[in-house]
């Protein structure tokens, strides 16, 4: 899961289109993905740099080709808009 905390492309439509007014594009800070997933019996793991990414992705193919175990990964990125 990309994470950014907004719906991008919404938002870039709506600023475009109404002089730079938005509504309803703002994700809530508070919701984490990596932690629902856990709460659903999966792996969740929360990553914001590339190496926590690189280290993850390759944890979680090794998870699940070797114990069946599935895996989240939310990647959180910086606001464009």
């Amino acid at each position: 899961v990309f994470r950014n905390y907004q719906w991008g492309a919404e938002k870039r439509n709506t600023t475009l289109w109404y002089d730079d007014n938005f509504v309803g594009t703002e994700l809530n800070v508070g919701v984490e993905y990596a932690e629902v997933a856990k709460a659903c019996g999966l792996k969740g793991v929360k990553v914001s740099t590339t190496a926590e990414l690189e280290k993850a992705l390759a944890d979680a193919i090794d998870g699940q080709m070797q114990r069946n175990e599935t895996t989240l990964v939310e990647v959180v990125l910086n606001q464009e808009l």
